[in-house]
């Protein structure tokens, strides 16, 4: 996840290691959401999903939609999992 939020956001390491998405802006929501339709990536899916479910329990709408359309395309269980309890807040 850290190496994931640091490449993502270009943040440095220690910003990277604490970063969570729960009040993230709408540019990184943006950017989150695209990682999470990554064809060729399933890890960036993944990741893309955790932060996304944080940026949910944060309130975020946009980041609950992202969610919600990546279940019609997921193919990897583990993805699917992950989707699924960030929309439901675990």
């Amino acid at each position: 996840m850290r190496c994931f939020a640091r490449r993502t956001f270009g943040l440095s390491w220690p910003d990277a290691r604490v970063y969570a998405a729960h009040n993230a802006p709408r540019h990184q929501i943006d950017e989150l959401s695209a990682l999470l339709t990554d064809p060729a990536d399933a890890s960036n899916r993944w990741c893309a999903a955790v932060f996304l479910g944080q940026a949910v329990k944060g309130g975020s709408v946009p980041a609950r939609h992202s969610l919600v359309n990546a279940l019609r395309t997921e193919t990897a269980r583990e993805n699917l999992r992950a989707i699924g309890l960030a929309l439901s807040g675990d």
